[in-house]
């Protein structure tokens, strides 16, 4: 691909007429990519989360080849350091932005129309095309996807050749296509599950008698604790796992005449007083394995 350079009057950057441009932004370990390929009006958008995004962001580059990588001024260390150090960066020109606020209004003069084969845009503030094995997501809600889009409209208004087919001038931007990227031996996953998965990992396993004790697993309490406090599907499932109702008539009559029995004097404090005895099983039974069970080791085990 022919390069005819092209200089900018305020900071002298060389800039290829026909070559793509990869706009980032990470904010708190989620990054948001914007690409644009000049030759073939294809903008592409990409949001990367739970997993390592550095080596998924050297596959991007790897993919799309661009000769630009835009990053905002105000860009985290952490970026700007994962681009320096990456080998995959080497030959590119890192550029710095300033600060561009790219709301969903600004959003709606600039994308008009998208074609995206039989995934058409539905939604203004949603633009969802498939790619292989990604979902190409872009959500002008989320902060690092507008700032890496705020990063590459600021690049394409600030050198206009790269975008003179596009109409910027008017804020009308058509979109032939989105870019397809096939992803191989990736899989995301939620957090919560992803922790499940950990067999080895050791955690204090809370019961009724306080903490617990350290076992190798993880709790079901902490993996219902992460999925209903960092997961929007996490609440959802928990919701319908805990409201779903009962089908069975004896059940539900069962658990009347439970709830009508623990009302009933004293019941209650019995129940309370004999539970408060007994010992964990866990330490019972390392007691009788040891042979050095006495009488009331035997006791709180019938207790239970």
């Amino acid at each position: 691909m022919s390069e005819s350079p092209q200089q900018a009057d305020d900071d002298q950057i060389e800039i290829p007429n026909k070559e793509g441009v990869l706009a980032l932004s990470l904010i708190k370990g989620r990054l948001g990519l914007a690409s644009f390929d000049p030759s073939t009006n294809e903008i592409g958008f990409a949001e990367v989360a739970d997993c390592d995004v550095f080596a998924l962001l050297a596959m991007f580059i790897q993919e799309l080849q661009p000769t630009q990588i835009i990053i905002p001024q105000n860009a985290s260390v952490e970026l700007v350091e994962a681009l320096s150090r990456d080998s995959s960066c080497i030959g590119y020109k890192t550029i710095r932005t300033p600060p561009h606020t790219f709301s969903e209004d600004v959003a709606r003069r600039y994308i008009s129309m998208i074609r995206a084969g039989n995934h058409p845009c539905t939604r203004a503030d949603r633009i969802v095309g498939q790619a292989a094995n990604l979902q190409l997501v872009f959500d002008f809600r989320k902060q690092q996807m507008s700032r890496a889009m705020g990063a590459l409209m600021s690049y394409l208004h600030k050198f206009p050749s790269m975008g003179a087919d596009m109409n910027i001038s008017q804020g009308i931007i058509n979109v032939d296509s989105f870019r397809s990227i096939n992803l191989q031996n990736i899989v995301r996953m939620e957090g919560s599950a992803f922790k499940g998965l950990e067999i080895f990992e050791r955690e204090k396993h809370p019961s009724m008698h306080g903490t617990g004790i350290t076992k190798e697993g993880m709790s079901i309490f902490s993996l219902i604790g992460s999925a209903s406090l960092h997961s929007s599907k996490g609440i959802r499932m928990m919701r319908q796992w805990f409201n779903r109702p009962l089908c069975d008539i004896h059940l539900i009559k069962n658990e009347e005449i439970q709830i009508r029995g623990s009302k009933k004097g004293g019941i209650i404090h019995s129940i309370q007083h004999s539970l408060g005895s007994v010992r964990p099983l866990e330490s019972i039974f390392l007691v009788l394995q040891r042979g050095e069970g006495r009488r009331t080791t035997f006791e709180s085990l019938v207790k239970v």
